[in-house]
């Protein structure tokens, strides 16, 4: 009988345990790269090559919902189209509303860009990319 009794106490343990482990999910990521980035992002940090770079406290990135996109950097504004797929954020800059936006700035050429989302949570995003040899990346919080 004792016997008996311990193989079945051995059952409900390993029951138990077998329920416990399957409940646990593997969603508690926190460096996502497919989140929603739609809303309004501060720029908090930025590095060129590896070296950092002056930040604005009031520089943003606006991704809105419908496919297109508002930064202000440095007092100048741009405006374009934005497109997420595969853990990839593709910004397409309307140079020519953008020169008319940028105005400090109006000799630069706006190219697409197709950042790799290294990091998405509710509160975070950082952004990498090689543009023309130069390796950048910016870190944002949603405001």
């Amino acid at each position: 009988m004792k016997k008996y009794l311990n193989f079945g106490v051995l059952v409900m343990v390993m029951l138990a345990l077998c329920i416990n482990l399957s409940s646990c999910s593997d969603d508690d990521d926190d460096n996502g790269t497919d989140g929603n980035v739609v809303g309004k992002w501060s720029l908090v940090g930025r590095t060129l090559n590896g070296s950092s770079e002056r930040v604005n406290a009031s520089d943003f990135l606006e991704i809105k919902s419908d496919g297109s996109f508002l930064e202000y950097d440095a007092g100048d504004y741009a405006v374009g189209t934005w497109r997420q797929a595969n853990g990839k954020l593709e910004i397409n800059y309307d140079n020519e509303k953008t020169f008319e936006l940028y105005p400090k700035q109006g000799w630069i050429i706006f190219l697409p860009v197709s950042y790799n989302i290294a990091k998405l949570t509710d509160k975070d995003m950082v952004l990498k990319a090689t543009v023309l040899g130069f390796e950048g990346v910016q870190t944002y919080k949603r405001q």
